[in-house]
Formats: structure tokens, C-alpha cells, sequence
């Protein structure tokens, strides 16, 4: 037998490597499933070697690990994968902002034995997350949420142990790259992603990080004075310096301090003797190997003794030289030092015998002269701002972390108190400024608790949602409205929370015609029957808490532009009068920044600009479809947390407004859509837009400057004027606006109007009635007439009702008729009609055929359209209409002697449902 054989069969770690065998891919990856990361892959011969490719589950064509287009959802890579022989498979792409990490493990198994090399099998231990097989069978794949070091190698190579490999090679990525995803899942790790940030980095530092050495010497230098202590006398030095406790627990064999985690405290007693045998690697081994940490992992494991000393090494930054001053000699490195004169010292009252000194936190230590020397725990201080609870009744604390070094300014994190559990989450949730450390042990995170949770600070509620809650204004600079606030806004770093900047709220007497003659202004810049809706859902939005109490649904706005309309000017204004600064954000943002978007306030318009399906992929489309319905009703999105494990959920409810070259398309969104169309000849009236931004006007051959209106100042007025209203009087105002909503719907003729249709209407019209109430606080009369008002409410009564509502399968159908009427949709390629001229007149439509028809026509003419990507997204949709005997959809699976299978139609009833079908269109 081989040493490597023998080598295999003693292993005990290759045992206990189990592969589900038939793999239950719905029980796995749950979480990443619901991202649209994913690809297709195949194999391709490239110079002179078989590699994988990913491929775009839209259009079959190469995929990009760095173009989102060109991956899609879970199901529909599966469901290209299964009916495309040309794939070998699928995969998920590490995006630059999903913070999903992957590490690839090649020729680490036997694929004969099942053999998994030592260190392997210690790399799916320490990263403990979702692994599985590679297609391959000799190498492993690890999934999991975290981030390499910015500066890291990525591949590093390591001598096999099998048999049938000379090297083994571990690779590790978190963005730009794709990995093979079999299901063929290890049953000992979990079934899903775990947060494994600081494991990653650990593992990425033991194996991938450069070698400082550089195959030199790891000793230290010749000016170093040698060692002349025998093992026993300095390991008795080192049990008598200032951290010999610590020393000495670990030469025992306690790992406590590591919370068991026997692996750090290898590497603990390591850089202890690191620094006492002057980075002496034999003496180290020798020493080790002598004390209550050996194990069989340290004795029979070359690889790790020599990777964990090499390590140890590298990370020591001084030795231990005996000729230094009687402090080092005592084995108290430069660190720990006496105290003298000029030391500020605080002796803290929270049950624990640690001290402030000098900016930082130490643990006193007594001599056996009687001096006192001070080891260093944090480099930082910590005060309490708040005690904070969120609407679960979890409690966090607000610390203001003061770093000892005068190079960084404080700063504020708020944390649950799980934070002082470990070292670990201290580190990453309050030790994170550019200077300060915690170098104490376990024990002492109790005491930082102590010393927290002792200090005198208000009681707050935590929300991570700005503008009106109750009496106060949440601001991420702090609460406004009141000076003792109630609340704690925990930053989310978003752009959102950056752009609301308001300073203060209400105004002096004299800055009361500023804000007049703004309010009058303003609704003569442009035609009032598209602005009026306008003002009236802004103003309205600002009382969306009380809307959402009242009708539990908020409408949002839909804006469609023509270029030069003037739009983007209008919506940066009416944004600047509400405080809020900046660009318009986009619905192009990744997933993760829509959801902080729509949960990041309470009643500040969320305005979202670049709506343009066509430029959008349909799962892109989709997830901002979903995130504007659940907004109007106050939902809740949830999906796997980037920071912790388990799920994160987002509380959606604010304003929306989203703008772009159309409006939103869809039965549910039109029902919940004040939907208004900025034309270029109702472009704005320069002469009062002038009066407002700032310029020159001309009247009677004179030139007139005028200097821009400060409308922060309307900004402090309007927040002022939401706190002091009485929600009594503002509900009867929403009452006789709705009851006025119904008399307009009447006037209108609209037919079958829904509820969420009267809403929309009432919101224009109370949002008019705030306007003008509020004009009248600060002596204005704005020229808004009652007819004007009905006009502006009948525009927008015009596109309500059922004869307005136009659903995704009526627009392909339409077009599609379109294209027929043309000749650009075929018969028997597209489409066929059964029983043509009779009562029971069926079209029969090949699906994928007349989709790609359709969408070849929109391109050829120009035609704005919110028609999806993928044939795919019709089929629940048609389903959904098929199980409805009152719709036009007959069969969704009808088999037809030209088309096969194919989806047939009602002709008569979808001429009649569908605005612009034209059933003569089809006829041959």
C-alpha cells in the first residue's frame, strides 16, 4: 500500500463525507433561488482545453458574469436547461453588490473512494455553509454570504495527499465569476448560504495570502539578542508575564477564551510563543507539541502545524529580548506600561475592575513591587447615546465609539446587544472605525456590556424610516419637532437618506412671503389640468400615514414625459420644497437598493425616473412591479439577510412616483396609478418659472431680474404645517373629497370605477385642498379655480374605469393583431383561425412563434410597449385567464394540426374586451 493510500485509510474525515443521492433540489438554496443570478453553462473546447461557459438562458447566446441581462431566475434557467441538449447544466454568477462568495476546492476528492483531502474537509468545517459536488466529482463547491479581502490572491495551489492527484488547488471569488451549481449536496453542511464573512477572510488569509517571508529566514534579525533559556525557564517567563494567565490557560489546554473553538486557540498559544522564541519555527513546534492543545489534527498534520506557525509568524510584530528593561523582562510587551502623572485615569462604576485611561479601556495589573501596569483591551472608548427598542420589542444600543487616536472622528453605531456575544460580532458590529481595536480577551466583551448598559441614556424607538412619525420628524441627522424626540434613525447608507436634508422646521414672520409667493406661483407655470394632479398627489402624499389608516391603500403617481416637457425640472423643484436634494433615483437600481428605497420613509414621495420597459430585462420589471403594489398597500418584502443569518424583511408604505417615457402597464398597477402625461406643448410658463428659479424676464422692453426663491424655506414651512394639523380635520377634509370623487366619476361616465379608483381621485383633491389651506397660513391666494380643480380630476377620472384598464395579455394580443393586419405575423407560423365565420370563431396562437413576432414588430416600428422579454412570463397569466369562464382565453394547451400545441382564443369576446384588436386582422 502506497503512503498515500495508507494516508487515505486512516482519515477519519473521509467517512463522514455523505452525497445526497438523489438530489431534492427544491429543499436547497432556497434563498439564492429567489435572486435572478443565475445561467446556463456548456461546455467548449478552448485552445486545446474543455472549459465551461455560461450561456444566457433569454436568447442561448454566451452569458457575461458582469451584464445582469444576460443571467435570469431560478425556473427559467432550469426550464431552458431541461429543454436545451446543447447545456450541461446551470450556474449562479457572483454579482458586485450580492455579497455571495464561492470557493472552489479542485482535486481535493477521489471520485473512485470518495477520499476528501485533510485540509478540505477543515475548509468545509470552518466556512459551514451550503457544499456540493462539482460536476467534475473531484473537486467541492462552497456558497455562501461574505467578501474577500479587496487586495487577496484568488488561487492558490496545495500538494495532494490522493492518489490520483500530484496538486490540489483552492480558488476563492465574490464578484466576476459564475460556479457550476449540481445540487449534489454534502448532507453534513447546511442547505442554504450562511453569513460567513469572517471565517471567509480567515480562511482566505491561511491559505491564499502572500507570504511576507519571502522564503526567507522567519526568524528574527541577527541584532535580536539570542535566547539563552532552556524550554522550561521560559515557558516559566512566560507564565509570569503581565498576560501570563492568559498564557498559561492556553498552555493547559483551556480553549474558553475561544469559546471552544480549539483552532483559535492553536493559533493564540502560537503567537505567544512567536513572540517568546523570537519567531523561532523549530523551538515553536517543539514547545506546542509540549502543551494541553496537541491533538491528533497537530501531530499527524503536517500541513496545518506548518501553515498555523508560518501564520503565527507573520502576524508577530515584536519578539521578546532579555536584555531589555525590567518590563520586558516581565514579559509586558510596549503595550502595557506603568502609569504616570500625566495619565488620565477613570475608574468605572459598572461592576467590573477594567479602566478608562488615556482614550482607551486597560486592565489594571499589579506588580509583585507594587507598581500597576496596564494592558490594553480596546484602543476606543464607549458612551451610551440611547436605549433603543424596534417594533418587535428587540432592544439595540445607540454607543457613540470615541477612537483613542486623534486621527479618527467618533462615530455612531447602533447594535443589538448580541454585539458584546463574542469577539467576532464586536468586531464587526462596533469595532469598525479606521483606528480602534479590541485586543482583550472573551471576558472583557462582558465587561464593554457592563460598562454600556450602566450609563445613564434616554429610551428610544428604533426606525429606519424618515419623515413624520407621530409629533416628530425622523432625519438621518436627528429627530426635528420636539426637544425631547421619542425615536432613532438607524442609518441604512442609502441615496435616499442622503437627499433628505432638512435642517429645521417653521419659519419667521418675515420669511412668510417667500413661501407665498412661491405657492402662487407655482400652478401658473404650467397647464393646470396636468399639474394640478400633480401638486394635489405631492401634497396629499405628505399625510400617507393617515391616507394608509383611512383606505389601508396609498395610489402611487405615474408620470409619462416627452422629451423637453420640462418634467425633470417640475419634480427637482417640487422635491427641493419638501427638503429632499438630488438626482431622481432609478428603477434600474440593483434589488437591494429598491428595497432600502421603498421602505426608507414614511410620507416623503420616493421619486423613481428611467421607466422604460423596453430597456429593462423582464425580471427587473417584474420585482419593480411587485415592489409598487406592495408599497400601495403596505406590505412586506423579505429575502435572505446580507448580514446575519436568517431572513431581512423590508416594510414598504411610502409615496411613489415613478417617471419615464410611459407609464406603468397592468391591471393592478392602473387600478393603483394616478397616471398623468406631461405633453411638450404644456411645457411651463418661463415667465413665472423665471419668478421662481432665478433670471431675466422682459415685459415692455424692460428687463426684470429676479433672484431664485429660497424654497427651503417652504421646506421648514410645510414640515411646520404637518405637525400642527389635527388629524380630525383632515380626515373631514378626506371625506368631502371623496365624496366629491364620486360626483366626478359620475360626471365622467366612467363604468365599473373601483374603489382604488375613487382613492386616486381623492387624493388629487385633498392634496388641492391642503395646498390651498396651506397657502393661506403664510397670507397667499393661489389662482386655483373650482373648475379648474374638476377639470384637473375629470383628466384623471378619463383613465380609470374598466374600459381603461389594458392587461399585458390584451397589449401582445393587440400588437399581435397589428402585426397580422400588416402581414408581419404569419398565418400557420404565428396564428390560425378555426372556425372562421361562425359563433364559436377560435384564434389559435403559436406562443413563442407570435411572442418573437411581436417583439421583432415593436422593434421595426418603434412602438412603445411594456411586452415582456420572455414568451415564459405570459403562461401563469394566460392560465390565470383561462381558469376564468368570463374570459376570452379558451385553451391554454390546445392542440392544433399546424401549430401542435398553442393557445386558442375567443375571437368574438377578446374583439370586444381587447381596445384596438382587430379580428378582421386574422382572416385570410
Amino acid at each position: 500500500m502506497s503512503a498515500k493510500q495508507q494516508e487515505s485509510t486512516d482519515t477519519t474525515h473521509r467517512s463522514d463525507l455523505n452525497i445526497t443521492e438523489e438530489s431534492n433540489e427544491n429543499n436547497l438554496l432556497e434563498d439564492l433561488k429567489t435572486r435572478p443570478q443565475w445561467v446556463c453553462w456548456k461546455f467548449e473546447e478552448r485552445n486545446d482545453k474543455t472549459t465551461k461557459i455560461p450561456v444566457d438562458p433569454h436568447t442561448g447566446q454566451y452569458a457575461s458574469s458582469s451584464d445582469p441581462d444576460t443571467w435570469g431566475t431560478f425556473d427559467l434557467v432550469r426550464e431552458h436547461n431541461q429543454s436545451n441538449p446543447e447545456t450541461d447544466g446551470i450556474g449562479v454568477v457572483f454579482g458586485d453588490d450580492d455579497f455571495i462568495a464561492g470557493i472552489d476546492l479542485d482535486n481535493v476528492r477521489d471520485p473512485d473512494t470518495g477520499a476528501l483531502e485533510p485540509w478540505a474537509q477543515d475548509v468545509i468545517d470552518a466556512l459551514d455553509s451550503y457544499t456540493e459536488i462539482s460536476p467534475s466529482g473531484t473537486g467541492v463547491h462552497i456558497l455562501l454570504y461574505g467578501m474577500l479581502p479587496s487586495d487577496g490572491r484568488t488561487r492558490a495551489h496545495q500538494e495532494s495527499t490522493l492518489e490520483p492527484f500530484d496538486t490540489s488547488e483552492i480558488e476563492m471569488y465574490d464578484s466576476g465569476r459564475f460556479f457550476t451549481v449540481t445540487f449534489d449536496h454534502i448532507t453534513s453542511t447546511p442547505t442554504d448560504l450562511n453569513h460567513r464573512k469572517n471565517a471567509l477572510v480567515d480562511i482566505h488569509n491561511e491559505y491564499l495570502a502572500q507570504d511576507d517571508t519571502n522564503g526567507q529566514n522567519t526568524t528574527t534579525e541577527a541584532t535580536t539578542e539570542e535566547l539563552d533559556l532552556s524550554d522550561q525557564e521560559l515557558i516559566e517567563t512566560a507564565k509570569n508575564a503581565g498576560n501570563g494567565r492568559d498564557f498559561e490557560r492556553l498552555w493547559n489546554g483551556d480553549t474558553s477564551a475561544y469559546d471552544g473553538d480549539h483552532s483559535r486557540a492553536d493559533m493564540g498559544l502560537l503567537s505567544h510563543l512567536a513572540f517568546w522564541t523570537q519567531k523561532d519555527a523549530t523551538r515553536m513546534e517543539r514547545l506546542f507539541g509540549q502543551s494541553g492543545l496537541v491533538r491528533d489534527k497537530w501531530t499527524d498534520r503536517s500541513d496545518y502545524r506548518d501553515r498555523s506557525i508560518q501564520k503565527a509568524i507573520r502576524n508577530c510584530s515584536e519578539v521578546y529580548e532579555p536584555a531589555d528593561s525590567e518590563e520586558s523582562q516581565d514579559g509586558v510587551s510596549d503595550s502595557s506600561t506603568d502609569t504616570t502623572d500625566d495619565d488620565e485615569l477613570t475608574q468605572i462604576d459598572a461592576n467590573t475592575d477594567i479602566v478608562a485611561r488615556n482614550g482607551a479601556y486597560c486592565q489594571p495589573q499589579q506588580r509583585d513591587d507594587g507598581s500597576i501596569v496596564y494592558n490594553p483591551i480596546t484602543t476606543f472608548t464607549l458612551s451610551a447615546q440611547a436605549f433603543v427598542v424596534d417594533e418587535h420589542g428587540d432592544e439595540y444600543a445607540d454607543i457613540r465609539v470615541h477612537p483613542q487616536s486623534e486621527a479618527e472622528e467618533p462615530y455612531d453605531v447602533v447594535v443589538p446587544w448580541t454585539a458584546f456575544n463574542e469577539p467576532r460580532k464586536l468586531k464587526e458590529e462596533i469595532v469598525i472605525g479606521r483606528t480602534t481595536t479590541f485586543e482583550g480577551q472573551s471576558h472583557h466583551i462582558n465587561d464593554l456590556r457592563k460598562i454600556v448598559s450602566h450609563q445613564d441614556a434616554p429610551h428610544l424607538q428604533k426606525t429606519d424610516k424618515l419623515g413624520i412619525h407621530g409629533d416628530e420628524i425622523v432625519t438621518a441627522d436627528g429627530v426635528l419637532g420636539t426637544d425631547n424626540p421619542s425615536h432613532r434613525y438607524v442609518q441604512s447608507n442609502t441615496n435616499f437618506e442622503q437627499m433628505f436634508k432638512l435642517s429645521d422646521v417653521g419659519i419667521d414672520d418675515d420669511e412668510e412671503s417667500e413661501v407665498a409667493e412661491l405657492l402662487e406661483l407655482l400652478p401658473k407655470t404650467r397647464n393646470k389640468e396636468r399639474l394640478l394632479p400633480i401638486l394635489g398627489y405631492w401634497y396629499a402624499s405628505l399625510f400617507t400615514p393617515q391616507i394608509r389608516e383611512w383606505e389601508g391603500e396609498v395610489p402611487f403617481l405615474g408620470i409619462s414625459a416627452e422629451t423637453g416637457s420640462g418634467k425633470s425640472s417640475l419634480f427637482e423643484l417640487l422635491n427641493e420644497m419638501i427638503g429632499v436634494k438630488g438626482e431622481p433615483l432609478s428603477v434600474k437600481a440593483s434589488q437591494f437598493a429598491l428595497k432600502n428605497h421603498f421602505s426608507g420613509a414614511t410620507n416623503i414621495p420616493l421619486w423613481l425616473d428611467e421607466y422604460k420597459p423596453s430597456d429593462m430585462p423582464d425580471w427587473k420589471i417584474n420585482n419593480l412591479h411587485d415592489y409598487i403594489r406592495k408599497s400601495t398597500r403596505g406590505g412586506i418584502e423579505t429575502a435572505g439577510s446580507r448580514t446575519h443569518t436568517g431572513t431581512e424583511s423590508w416594510h414598504f408604505g411610502g409615496p411613489i412616483v415613478v417617471s419615464g417615457e410611459q407609464t406603468v402597464k397592468g391591471n393592478a398597477e392602473s387600478r393603483r396609478q394616478i397616471e398623468v402625461k406631461i405633453l411638450k406643448e404644456s411645457v411651463r410658463d418661463d415667465t413665472y418659472w423665471t419668478q421662481i428659479d432665478g433670471g431675466d424676464t422682459h415685459e415692455d422692453g424692460e428687463t426684470i431680474h429676479h433672484d431664485a426663491l429660497d424654497v427651503s424655506i417652504h421646506a421648514r414651512a410645510i414640515w411646520q404645517y404637518i405637525i400642527d394639523s389635527d388629524d380630525d380635520d383632515l380626515q373631514q377634509h378626506w371625506s368631502s373629497a371623496k365624496e366629491h370623487a364620486h360626483e366626478i366619476a359620475n360626471q365622467a361616465g366612467v363604468e365599473n370605477i373601483e374603489e382604488l379608483e375613487i382613492i386616486q381621485l381623492t387624493m388629487v383633491h385633498f392634496g388641492i385642498a391642503v395646498y390651498r389651506h396651506f397657502a393661506t397660513t403664510v397670507g397667499a391666494d393661489p389662482d386655483i379655480t373650482e373648475d379648474e380643480i374638476d377639470n384637473a380630476l375629470l383628466y384623471i377620472a378619463d383613465a380609470t374605469g374598466s374600459g381603461n384598464r389594458e392587461s399585458h395579455v390584451d397589449e401582445l394580443l393587440r400588437i399581435l393583431s397589428e402585426a397580422a393586419r400588416k402581414e408581419d405575423a404569419k398565418w400557420e407560423t404565428d396564428y390560425a383561425v378555426i372556425n372562421a365565420g361562425k359563433s364559436n370563431e377560435q384564434l389559435c396562437i403559436k406562443l413563442a412563434q407570435a411572442h418573437s413576432t411581436v417583439r421583432k414588430y415593436i422593434r421595426d416600428h418603434d412602438i412603445a410597449s411594456d411586452v415582456f422579454n420572455d414568451a415564459k412570463d405570459y403562461k401563469h397569466r394566460l392560465k390565470e385567464l383561462e381558469d376564468d369562464s368570463e374570459s376570452y382565453v379558451l385553451n391554454t394547451s390546445k392542440v392544433h394540426r399546424d401549430l401542435n400545441r398553442c393557445v386558442a382564443i375567443d375571437m368574438e369576446m377578446a374583439t370586444e374586451e381587447i381596445d384596438g384588436f382587430d379580428e378582421q386582422a386574422f382572416v385570410r
